[in-house]
């Protein structure tokens, strides 16, 4: 079943590599959806991402989308059960409610302290 009408917001971009890494580039998207999960509800989200060719944001791949741009201030599960994560800078959150992936400019903000019943990061 095709579901993207549940990601209203799906944001797509390209990843180019270096020609020293090969010259490539790689389609990527996210998106966070309008469906929500309980916070431990990790193999429904992640079954949900599936459905349309996608899967459970990784901090990096978070990371990757706001280096191209997207941000989104909205607290959502990723790929870590029992925290929740948004991309956009951190700004307030350090130590490890911060994920340096890229440097201090692409870092976001991740905590243990998920809402219980909250939205999902998709992407692929």
């Amino acid at each position: 079943m095709n579901r993207l009408f549940e990601c209203p917001s799906k944001y797509d971009f390209t990843i180019y590599t270096s020609i020293y890494d090969g010259g490539q580039s790689y389609e990527r998207s996210i998106c966070l959806t309008k469906d929500t999960f309980g916070k431990n509800d990790h193999k429904s989200a992640q079954a949900f991402c599936e459905s349309f060719g996608s899967s459970l944001c990784s901090l990096k791949q978070m990371i990757d989308a706001l280096s191209y741009d997207y941000v989104d201030s909205r607290w959502g599960m990723y790929n870590i059960e029992g925290r929740d994560a948004r991309v956009t800078r951190c700004d307030d959150y350090t130590g490890d409610e911060c994920y340096d992936g890229k440097g201090v400019f692409y870092a976001i903000p991740n905590t243990p302290r998920p809402y219980d019943m909250q939205r999902a990061y998709c992407c692929s």
